[in-house]
């Protein structure tokens, strides 16, 4: 009996086996499925700026709002605190800026050499024009492109004296830029705490006419022939930001009588001194 028992199990045992084995044997003789091909796809460029790393740089890092402004020292026994502290710190340093500046032009000998790739201009020293410069018209369009008012005026002398032709074109560019910056040499966009300081100075002054009448404002627009559009839109605004509204609200007349489309801008100069043509309300609306 025990025999027969030993048997029965020896039996089971081995058919299990068999059966792993021929799972195993047919597993291994099946043929292995094919591999699908991997489409790799270039995606398009993507055009970048030269500033975008800056900017996603910029992006990781948040901005502290209880700072200082950044033209001040970041520390807080140099912070001012007062309003008067902040314009006196504010103005201190932008003195030495306009000191630094200062020595540039007065030593351009020092600063001959030129180590940027491509050339800025703006670490150059300015050109110095004297009255035996060789200068054409294409230096005077290059100083009104820079806004340079009073080398530009100063150029434009200096071909008339030698008898050299200027267009109208060119005229119309140095008529509007005179009457923008009314005939004074603009600060530079660096200086701008006294700029602030000094607009809210004209700001206090603003009902005080400071057109310069007679200046070379008046005399490119009587040079002009034939007269444009251009030329009156260029002068009624100059004249009307400078609170010459008399003689700005005249020339109106004359442009309107000569059947010139005047733009917008130019009338709505006109009506920001409208103040200054009539004493009460009723003659103002008229």
């Amino acid at each position: 009996m025990h025999l027969s028992r030993n048997l029965y199990k020896i039996s089971n045992k081995f058919k299990i086996n068999s059966v792993h084995n021929t799972r195993i044997i047919s597993s291994s003789t099946e043929a292995p499925a094919p591999k699908s091909e991997e489409i790799i796809e270039i995606p398009k460029r993507i055009h970048r700026s030269p500033s975008d790393i800056l900017y996603a740089l910029a992006a990781t890092v948040g901005r502290d709002a209880t700072a200082a402004h950044y033209k001040y020292h970041d520390d807080p026994y140099l912070i001012p605190t007062s309003n008067i502290t902040k314009r006196t710190y504010a103005m201190a340093q932008e003195a030495g800026r306009k000191a630094a500046k200062w020595i540039k032009e007065e030593h351009r000998d020092l600063f001959k050499h030129q180590e940027a790739e491509p050339h800025i201009k703006a670490f150059a020293p300015k050109l110095i024009f004297t009255e035996n410069s060789e200068v054409a018209l294409q230096t005077l369009e290059e100083l009104i492109q820079l806004f340079e008012v009073r080398d530009a005026v100063f150029v434009y002398n200096l071909l008339k004296k030698k008898g050299l032709e200027i267009n109208s074109e060119t005229k119309q560019n140095l008529l509007e830029l005179v009457s923008f910056y009314n005939n004074e040499e603009p600060l530079s966009e660096d200086l701008y705490e006294e700029r602030s300081f000094r607009q809210s100075n004209e700001s206090r002054e603003r009902n005080r006419k400071t057109w310069k009448d007679g200046d070379l404002a008046e005399q490119l627009f009587h040079e002009i022939e034939p007269k444009t559009e251009k030329a009156y839109a260029a002068l009624i605004r100059g004249m009307a930001t400078y609170f010459q509204a008399e003689r700005a609200y005249a020339l109106l007349q004359e442009a309107l009588e000569k059947q010139f489309q005047m733009d917008t801008t130019t009338f709505n100069s006109v009506l920001s001194v409208v103040n200054f043509l009539k004493d009460t309300a009723d003659l103002r609306w008229k």
